[in-house]
C-alpha cells in the first residue's frame, strides 16, 4: 500500500494524546529533554512504560546510552514548556527550577504526573526507536493534563452531557434551562446584581455605566455613535443618560453632539473603581475554574459574539 506521509500524519493526528517531556542526564553530565506525545503505559506489574524517539533527534545518543530517564505528563498550563522542549538548538532548561531523580535525571515541576524510569529495552521502530522503561518512582498531582490533537495543543474538558430530566420536569422547561440565552442571561443577572449597590453609591444606572465603559474603550466619540453602541446590548438608552453624565462631571462635551464626548478625570476614577469591583465579582464567580478553563470559556464566548454580531 502506498501512502501520502502528510495525509497519514493527519489521520494519526485525529487521535488525541497526552503531552510529555522526557528528560535524561548524559554520561558527560549534560541535561537533555524533548517533547514527546507517543508515551504509553505497558504494564502495572511490573510497572512499565514506553515511548518513541525520532532517530533524527539531537538527544538520541544520550537516550541510547543512559540507563535512566524521567517522563513528565504536562499540565494544561504548560503548553509553552512543551513548545520550548520541542525546539532544537536552545537551552531548554534555562530559568527552570529543577529537581533531581534517579541517575541525577532532571525533574520538572508543575506537571500532572512524573515517572522516574530505568531503561529496560530499546527496539527499532522504523524512523523511531522504541524505548521501554521500568518505573522506579512516580508522583501524580491534581492538575488537568495538556492534550495534543490534530497538530495542536488542546485541553480536555468534561463531556457536556445534559442531566436527564426528572419525571416531573416538562421537556420545554429542561430545554430552556440549558439554552444559551437563558444561561448567558442568568450569569449576567447574577453578576450585575452584585454590582448594583456600587452603582447606586456612585449615583449611576447600569446604562450610564455602559456609556462610561464604551467611552473608555473607544475614546472620544460622537453622541449618536455612543448611543448606538450601547443600544446593541438591548439597554434602553437616550441622550438624557449622556446629559446626566455630563452634569455629574464624568463626561465632557467637546462642542456639539456631533463632536462627541470624552471622559473626565473624575469619570475615569469612578470607572476604574467600578471596573475593579466588577473584576472581583468575576473572580468570585469563576473561583472554582482553572486559568485554562477560564481562557477556553471566554474564547468560546468571544466566538459566539462574533457569530451573532450584525454584519
Amino acid at each position: 500500500m502506498s501512502t501520502d506521509p502528510g495525509d497519514l500524519r493527519r489521520a494519526f493526528g485525529t487521535f488525541a494524546t497526552g503531552v510529555t517531556i522526557v528528560t535524561a542526564r548524559s554520561p558527560a553530565g549534560q541535561d537533555v529533554g524533548l517533547t514527546v506525545n507517543s508515551f504509553s503505559s505497558v504494564s502495572l506489574d511490573p510497572p512499565m512504560v514506553l515511548w518513541s524517539l525520532a532517530k533524527t533527534s539531537g538527544s538520541r545518543s544520550t537516550f541510547m546510552e543512559t540507563d535512566s530517564f524521567a517522563v513528565h505528563i504536562l499540565a494544561q498550563e504548560q503548553a509553552g514548556l512543551a513548545a520550548s522542549f520541542a525546539q532544537r538548538g536552545v537551552d531548554k532548561f534555562a530559568g527552570l527550577e529543577l529537581g533531581r531523580g534517579v541517575g541525577y535525571v532532571p525533574l520538572l515541576g508543575e506537571c500532572s504526573a512524573r515517572f522516574q524510569c530505568r531503561t529496560v529495552f530499546r527496539f527499532d521502530g522504523g524512523d523511531h526507536d522504541i524505548v521501554g522503561g521500568e518505573i522506579v518512582a512516580y508522583e501524580h498531582f491534581d492538575r488537568a493534563p495538556l492534550v495534543f490533537l490534530s497538530g495542536r495543543y488542546a485541553v480536555a474538558v468534561e463531556h457536556p452531557e445534559a442531566e436527564p430530566a426528572t419525571e416531573d420536569e416538562e421537556p420545554f422547561a429542561t430545554s430552556t434551562l440549558i439554552s444559551l440565552q437563558y444561561l448567558v442571561a442568568k450569569v449576567h443577572y447574577e453578576c450585575q446584581l452584585a454590582l448594583r449597590p456600587e452603582l447606586a453609591r456612585a449615583e449611576l444606572t447600569e446604562v450610564e455605566f455602559y456609556l462610561l465603559a464604551v467611552v473608555a474603550m473607544a475614546g472620544p466619540c460622537a453622541e449618536d455613535c455612543l448611543l448606538r453602541r450601547v443600544a446593541t446590548s438591548g439597554a434602553a438608552v437616550s441622550g438624557a443618560n449622556i446629559d446626566h453624565l455630563v452634569h455629574s462631571g464624568l463626561l465632557l462635551r467637546r462642542g456639539s453632539a456631533q463632536e462627541g464626548v470624552r471622559m473626565t478625570p473624575e469619570g475615569s476614577r469612578i470607572l476604574m473603581r467600578l471596573a475593579a469591583i466588577r473584576k472581583a465579582i468575576e473572580s468570585e464567580a469563576l473561583k472554582d475554574f482553572s486559568p485554562m478553563e477560564i481562557g477556553v470559556f471566554k474564547q468560546m464566548l468571544r466566538r459566539v459574539v462574533q457569530q451573532t454580531q450584525p454584519a
